[in-house]
């Protein structure tokens, strides 16, 4: 066995085993990144649809007492300051 197959064969597996290690964790980094991020955006999806129903219900409680309002005036021949004050 010459001096170089001898060498070769020596620094071959060491260097064989860090490329598979090399390989494995930057898979297993690149899942792992991956998977944070669906998450990430699962997260985002959820917050973003709480705030539009909350959105909505914010603009909707307003226009709902402006509807009952004009129901109670439409209902009244007249409302007095004190009658539309117990009202609000």
């Amino acid at each position: 066995m010459s001096w170089r197959s001898l060498v070769l064969k020596t620094v071959s597996l060491p260097v064989l085993i860090a490329v598979v290690g090399t390989a494995l964790s930057a898979g297993l980094a690149w899942r792992a990144h991956a998977g944070a991020r669906a998450q990430a955006h699962a997260e985002f999806d959820r917050l973003t649809d709480q705030v539009q129903q909350e959105i909505e219900l914010r603009f909707a409680q307003p226009l709902s007492g402006l509807r009952d309002a004009r129901g109670t005036y439409a209902a009244s021949r007249e409302i007095r300051r004190g009658e539309f004050r117990a009202y609000v």
